[in-house]
């Protein structure tokens, strides 16, 4: 995986953990074991009843084996989409 990852290095990535969590930054690192490093990462809450919130954290270090889905954003897609206003249902956590 990490060979695939290498496409990703220096763009803004969508990342989903096995305990439901999603964050978003900018791949700034990773190693044989998809260790991440993010920058200007952030936490995005889903619910159905409220927006969509974003918690910024800013450089973030995430383990590799809690990893469930990494894949790239279409920056341009994603500056069309109204997250102050989306409501969705959260993704469950991965069961492994």
């Amino acid at each position: 995986m990490s060979d695939d990852l290498r496409t990703y290095a220096d763009r803004k990535v969508w990342v989903f953990l096995t305990d439901g969590r999603t964050l978003v930054g900018e791949l700034t690192g990773f190693d044989q074991r998809t260790n991440l490093i993010l920058t200007k990462a952030e936490e995005r809450i889903y619910s159905a009843t409220e927006p969509v919130k974003s918690v910024p954290i800013g450089v973030y270090i995430i383990k590799g084996d809690t990893i469930g889905i990494i894949g790239q954003i279409d920056e341009e897609l994603e500056s069309q989409v109204d997250h102050d206003n989306l409501m969705v249902d959260p993704i469950e956590p991965l069961v492994l």
